[in-house]
């Protein structure tokens, strides 16, 4: 993502398949509204997360939240990102991968119930 455009400068055709949102639909979503749609019980880590990266020195960004998807339905993802800043210290752009965990999630969390 760029954070000067506030649009992601590539995101793979694959972001479709794991949350049905189009990649044109993605790319031009504005963070503002990719939060919108991260669970409301884990936007708070998140933003937690994000601020102390841009704050302090950690670039490197492993956070795992529900996000709600095309479908309406909430489904796991894990954000490993990296934090570009540049030379004056100000984030330039976040890179990195989502990966569906939606699976290996419902199988913790039944495994915590039984």
């Amino acid at each position: 993502r760029n954070l000067a455009s506030d649009k992601y400068d590539y995101l793979s055709p694959v972001i479709e398949n794991i949350t049905g949102y189009a990649q044109e639909e993605m790319i031009n979503m504005p963070m503002s509204a990719v939060f919108g749609k991260v669970h409301p019980d884990d936007l708070p880590q998140l933003s937690q997360v994000i601020k102390e990266s841009i704050e302090g020195g950690n670039t490197d960004l492993r956070i795992e939240y529900r996000f709600l998807c095309k479908d309406r339905n909430y489904r796991w993802f894990v954000d490993r990102t990296v934090l570009v800043k540049d030379g004056s210290g100000k984030p330039e752009f976040l890179y990195g991968t989502f990966q569906d965990i939606n699976e290996r999630k419902i199988l913790e969390i039944k495994l915590k119930e039984s």
